[in-house]
């Protein structure tokens, strides 16, 4: 049986990543865990309980509950992190940090709005009540000019290492101990060999930011002696900070049976839960505690929950009937864990399965579009509806107001759409119209539904609701007399333009409308939002004239690039608008913002010279690769930028990210050489594509661009 590997980080402002499985690392320390090895913490009573899958770990200061070695520790389902004077312990696992500062002033950072209170036995005497938390904790000058910040988020904890001027990288020096051994390999990986399997630091990578350049610094692994290493840090400015930022796979899985499956689109619960939908073929599709747990039909939808680790399946199930082909295209989840899913079905047969190319091709027998929704448990239907007319209806995307409403786009050919409060109630015509409809949380009634086109073709891709219940919707249309309001660009360029729409809350009317394109082909694909509703855009043009602003890419580089926009709140203006790719042709399907306004977009591309930045995957794997990217708040530099594939074709087709920044890529794979970690299935299903799911970090440590001052971290 092949051994389970865990895939580690480090990030040097310099930092240290460790992604736990389930599973305890084993590592080094000179000093004893006999005192934590038994060790039982009293039961806790929190005034309000942390969301530890969705939020960062919480670290406790000891106020005598605990060991008296234990400074801070950190609670999560499948350990205890323990801060000592001496070094840091994972329950039974030991590391340590050597010829460090014996006596590192520890102190709590990041304060959080938790409060624990511990009641240890009958006597009040023994209770501890009251006691703060905080998301990290510093130690202060562990050697010269260098300190330890910790802080992570469940089974990852990170570990900075602030190396200020004056400050020494080759004073750094860790080891391993209770492993079986510990190498470099010719990737310049780590590789820790535990009694529990592999256990793997990613090689370092590293720049520097003086002025308004960013300049990289080679740095890798040094092996010093038996178990113990440090960091090999080439020529670099002493003056500023030193800083090595790794893109981490956290995991990566195929998804599917022995037929076709493709999935097209990913979402997250609270707890870190990830949901994914999509269409199989496959009459051996995994399924565990499903509503259906046979495929009724050519083609079925399936629904599939993972833990937040990634690595199981809480359920999965099969959706549709005995005689259409169903696919889903878009999903959702509320606040109870409820899933709500679009697609599209048709007569057996009559629909195509590149979903992430163009639209359901039309067939001689009319699509309709799908909304339903799934108990949390996900082995019950609570509603299950229909958008139907007398010739196509397809489904592309959906979103969720603060009251479970659910909102749907997508395009229709039928002039008998069902219409209710409609800021367009006549069909447009000439091939097609995007739609926009507002589903009561009941599912039994609409509160709107519109057409959203003019006398040409017309698609709605994707949406979003704001907090106020106003819908945003990006599309693309071929209509000269498409509804434009308060608009960025008032006028058709021409080859089909990109669209953004805002329609107000329960549909009265529309707040503003603009085209976005350029003389050539222009399709937008995905929308996100940030902060008062600017309104974040992706998708592909052929347009050398593509509207720009403050472009990362100033120029088309190949017959077809992604490109990302941002909206101002008013529609009336770019803040940033780029292009994305390389020399052949690019396709963006999915985009999210973090807290902070940064973009990370996905999609796949066949150019070998695709735009990279402190990839994960640094070469091109063939044919088409998925991508992830993430862009600047500003929209002019890459944070990070990688390759996603194997030696067959790699499509990701959907985003979704955490408060954490982490994103969560699903898509359909054709490699069987797809990269997998921490994987819920390790190996291909066959039948042509399997769908997967992957979950990548990029660890950027806080400190960086800010001084900590010397009072705050050692006050007298």
């Amino acid at each position: 049986m092949r051994r389970p590997v865990w895939v580690l980080g480090f990030v040097f402002s310099v930092a240290l990543v460790f992604s736990f499985s389930g599973e305890t690392t084993n590592s080094g320390g000179q000093f004893s865990l006999k005192n934590f090895k038994n060790e039982r913490l009293p039961s806790a009573v929190l005034r309000k309980e942390p969301d530890f899958g969705h939020v960062p770990l919480y670290f406790i200061p000891n106020r005598g509950q605990v060991h008296h070695e234990a400074l801070f520790y950190a609670r999560t389902s499948a350990y205890t992190l323990w801060l000592t004077k001496e070094g840091l312990a994972f329950d039974t696992a030991r590391l340590v940090f050597l010829n460090a500062d014996k006596n590192p002033k520890l102190l709590p950072l990041e304060p959080s709005e938790h409060r624990v209170n511990y009641l240890i036995g009958d006597s009040p005497s023994q209770w501890r009540t009251d006691i703060p938390t905080s998301a990290a904790v510093m130690y202060g000058n562990v050697y010269k000019n260098i300190d330890l910040k910790i802080y992570g988020i469940e089974k990852q904890v990170e570990y900075d290492w602030i190396v200020k001027p004056g400050g020494k990288p080759e004073d750094i020096r860790f080891a391993y101990q209770d492993v079986k051994g510990t190498r470099i390999d010719t990737e310049g990986d780590l590789v820790v060999e535990s009694p529990r399997g592999e256990l793997k630091h990613r090689k370092p990578r590293s720049y520097q930011v003086i002025g308004d350049s960013r300049i990289d610094v080679e740095v890798g692994f040094e092996f010093i002696e038996k178990d113990r290493f440090g960091f090999d840090v080439k020529a670099y400015n002493p003056d500023y900070d030193l800083i090595i930022d790794p893109l981490v796979l956290g995991y990566s899985s195929y998804l599917g049976g022995s037929g076709w499956d493709g999935a097209n689109a990913v979402a997250l619960d609270r707890s870190g839960a990830v949901y994914v939908t999509g269409g199989t073929l496959s009459a051996d599709f995994p399924v565990k505690n499903a509503y259906k747990k046979k495929r009724g039909g050519y083609m079925d939808v399936f629904v599939t929950k993972f833990s937040p680790s990634g690595n199981s399946l809480v359920y999965s199930t099969y959706w549709g009937g005995p005689y259409n082909d169903e696919a889903g295209t878009g999903i959702a989840v509320d606040g109870s864990g409820a899933v709500y899913v679009t697609g599209a079905s048709a007569i057996a047969g009559e629909t195509i399965r590149n979903f992430a190319r163009r639209p359901y091709e039309k067939s001689a027998y009319p699509s309709h579009a799908f909304v339903f929704k799934l108990s949390p448990a996900g082995n019950s239907l609570v509603y299950s509806t229909t958008l139907s007319g007398e010739y196509d209806v397809e489904a592309s995307g959906i979103a969720l107001d603060s009251n479970k409403a659910a909102y749907v786009t997508g395009y229709t050919n039928s002039s008998d759409f069902p219409v209710k409060n409609a800021p367009q109630k006549a069909y447009g015509g000439g091939g097609s119209d995007a739609f926009v409809t507002m589903i009561a949380p009941s599912g039994k009634s609409l509160v709107y539904s519109t057409f959203l086109g003019g006398n040409n073709s017309d698609f709605g891709s994707g949406i979003v609701v704001d907090g106020g219940g106003a819908a945003y919707i990006v599309g693309y249309t071929f209509s000269a007399d498409f509804s434009t309001l308060n608009a960025y660009q008032k006028a058709y360029r021409g080859g089909g333009d990109a669209f953004v729409t805002k329609i107000a809350p329960n549909g009265t009317s529309l707040v503003y409308s603009t085209y976005l394109g350029g003389s050539k082909r222009d399709e937008g694909k995905s929308i996100a939002l940030y902060g008062k509703g600017a309104a974040y855009m992706i998708g592909d043009t052929s347009s050398s004239n593509f509207p720009l602003m403050n472009a990362y890419q100033k120029i088309l580089r190949g017959p077809q690039d992604t490109f990302v926009t941002k909206l101002s709140p008013d529609g009336k203006r770019l803040v940033y608008s780029t292009y994305l790719g390389g020399s052949a042709a690019d396709f963006s399907l999915g985009i999210a913002v973090d807290g902070n306004g940064a973009a990370t977009t996905t999609g796949f591309t066949g150019s070998a010279n695709f735009p990279l930045k402190n990839p994960v995957q640094p070469a091109y794997g063939g044919k088409d690769d998925a991508f992830v990217t993430k862009l600047s708040p500003d929209g002019r530099n890459l944070v990070y930028s990688t390759y996603l594939g194997g030696a067959d074709a790699d499509l990701a087709t959907g985003i979704a990210m955490n408060g954490q920044g982490a994103v969560f890529i699903t898509g359909y794979t054709y490699s069987a050489d797809f990269p997998t970690m921490n994987a819920f299935q390790k190996t291909f299903g066959g039948g042509g594509s399997d769908a997967f799911l992957a979950k990548l970090s990029f660890v950027l440590p806080s400190a960086v661009g800010r001084r900590l001052p010397r009072k705050a971290l050692y006050p007298r």
